[in-house]
């Protein structure tokens, strides 16, 4: 039986983020661990700190959390931010993480990439798929707030840290990777992709389509069986 945690993306929390994989994905032979990072969700408070080490600060406690629960070997699946933060955590708890899922996630940010990130500042253009959920858990005032620190957070990444996210971990993951990438996401190009097909050794990249940002959700019963498999494979 396979454990996992599971690492939110940018705002949003495990329960909301991976609603689909709690549903159709854990079962008989997986267990999902789905976690809010510090300043997320229900872990309020503290208050949510986007300076440039959040994502590396929520590798170190997510792999805390998980020794504090007893669970000594275990895969990590993570989504947007939370694949930054999951490769970061493979990397350095190789002891620990014995395969790794992410999917709409890049290991550096461009200046098109903080332009991009700045194009998600006003919540009134997000769709209400995506925006309702955030606003009903921060509500509507404190969702635009936490967003508007995310984006001055992310540009931060670009300007103080030449855009770095995890490329130096991205080498030293061991463990056998899955890296998911929908060829329609409108925030995730496909140079990043291209970037762990070419850095990552322990890398398999697969493509959907018709997979936006959030693939994971529109496409769940496609994207969990190849998770499944994936998860459950001998290597």
């Amino acid at each position: 039986r396979k454990n996992n945690s599971d690492q939110a993306g940018k705002l949003g929390t495990g329960e909301g983020d991976f609603v689909h994989q709690l549903s159709g994905l854990a079962g008989d032979e997986v267990t999902l661990l789905a976690w809010d990072p510090p300043g997320y969700g229900k872990s309020r408070p503290p208050k949510r700190r986007f300076d440039k080490d959040y994502l590396r600060r929520d590798a170190a406690l997510a792999a805390q959390t998980m020794k504090e629960l007893g669970y000594s070997r275990y895969g990590v699946l993570g989504w947007s931010d939370g694949g930054v933060a999951g490769i970061i955590l493979a990397a350095n708890n190789k002891q620990a993480v014995d395969k790794l899922v992410v999917w709409g996630v890049n290991a550096y940010v461009t200046q098109e990439d903080a332009a991009r990130c700045q194009g998600l500042r006003d919540v009134s253009t997000w769709s209400a798929r995506m925006r309702t959920p955030l606003e009903e858990m921060y509500g509507v005032d404190g969702f635009r707030s936490i967003c508007e620190q995310w984006v001055d957070g992310y540009s931060a990444l670009y300007n103080e840290k030449d855009g770095d996210l995890c490329k130096k971990e991205c080498g030293e993951v061991q463990c056998p990777t899955l890296v998911v990438h929908g060829m329609k996401d409108p925030i995730i190009p496909i140079t990043h992709a291209h970037y762990f097909e070419q850095h990552m050794p322990a890398a398999k990249v697969r493509y959907m389509e018709e997979g936006k940002h959030n693939l994971h959700m529109k496409y769940a019963d496609e994207f969990n069986k190849m998770v499944l498999q994936f998860l459950t494979q001998q290597q």
